[in-house]
């Protein structure tokens, strides 16, 4: 219950801290603050703080100790930690250097601390060890915002020296990493990478996801035709197919159009009939059967409806690809990466 109330709150205030440095960034660009006057904001406002608190000043190791040793208040922690969630807002969205690893440690000493104080002294152990506390919630919220579950762990536990509240620290990361991907979806470094345009979430997003092409599909492939056959030969050929649509080749067996059995039959009424060549429609969505289908849905436009012909290197039709069959195969990819990083089956 400890472990889960911690990574709970570790992931409502990782996500807190990356809603916020976001909110002031945006803030300062709608006011439009010059960019070499951000930074000064950014430390004017750390000052004021730091004139109450000053614990919220630089990486916040002497705080860690400082809480360690169990000589504050359970009042001034909570303003403390409230303190350093809003120093880290301003000072990283006004542009200063570094990212907030070591604020989400102190962060997660803070919150360890208060739930140690309001929580587990007086209505469980009045003399159970602080150090646990302050070591999960500095996992969950470091796991919460830096997004690194099993480094977090190792790190935590080999840097603490743990030996009975490993398996503490493990549920915490493990229940704040999951509901911050859950309610937020990315940890601050993917975030940062996703309001400045490059669109990933996570690694499964440039490997795993991205080596599905459309030859992994399940693709239609309608009836071919060449371009020289008489009108009245391919209605019969469409007839005898039960299909209203044909794929037109050249005489080399590369994909030139697609053709339409209603559009043969009207154009047999016209005097003189059209080619065959003039009635193929030629201006479709092409793709390679090497081509990664991610690219596709990160480019889905208004003219997804029309059909998407795959074809290979030689210009051969491979068969056409609907917007179901790619989405479906990209949502199933999705759902077998997190069942194994889950360990679900």
């Amino acid at each position: 219950p400890l472990a889960i109330l911690i990574g709970f709150l570790s992931a409502l205030i990782g996500i807190a801290v990356m809603r916020g440095t976001t909110g002031f960034e945006s803030l300062l660009k709608q006011v439009k603050v010059p960019s070499l006057l951000k930074p000064a904001i950014g430390g004017l406002l750390l000052g004021l703080i730091a004139l109450f608190l000053p614990q919220v000043m630089g990486p916040g190791h002497n705080g860690i100790n400082a809480i360690l040793a169990g000589h504050q208040w359970v009042g001034t922690i909570v303003l403390l930690l409230i303190a350093k969630m809003l120093a880290s807002i301003v000072c990283v969205g006004s542009g200063f250097r570094g990212g907030l690893f070591s604020a989400s440690l102190f962060l997660g000493s803070t919150l360890g601390c208060v739930v140690h104080g309001l929580i587990v002294t007086p209505f469980f152990d009045p003399n159970s060890p602080l150090d646990l506390c302050v070591v999960a919630g500095m996992a969950g919220i470091t796991a919460s915002i830096i997004g690194t579950p099993i480094a977090v762990i190792l790190l935590l536990v080999e840097t603490a020296g743990l030996s009975s509240g490993v398996v503490t620290t493990v549920i915490t990361v493990i229940v704040a990493s999951q509901l911050t991907r859950h309610w937020f979806g990315h940890s601050f470094s993917t975030w940062r990478f996703h309001i400045r345009g490059t669109g990933i979430v996570g690694p499964r997003d440039v490997a795993r996801l991205r080596s599905i092409t459309f030859s992994d599909l399940p693709l239609g492939k309608p009836p071919s035709i060449l371009i020289n056959t008489p009108l009245l030969v391919a209605l019969n050929y469409a007839s005898t197919n039960n299909t209203d649509v044909m794929a037109v080749e050249d005489k080399l067996g590369r994909f030139v159009g697609l053709v339409h059995q209603s559009t043969i039959a009207q154009a047999l009424l016209e005097a003189p009939p059209l080619l065959l060549s003039s009635l193929t429609e030629r201006s479709l969505n092409k793709v390679l059967d090497s081509d990664s289908i991610a690219n596709y849905i990160d480019g889905l436009t208004d003219e997804k409806d029309k059909p998407l012909i795959v074809v290979n290197q030689q210009g051969i039709l491979c068969g056409i690809a609907s917007e179901i069959a790619i989405l479906r195969r990209y949502l199933g990819e999705v759902i077998a990466a997190d069942n194994d990083e889950t360990g679900q089956s």
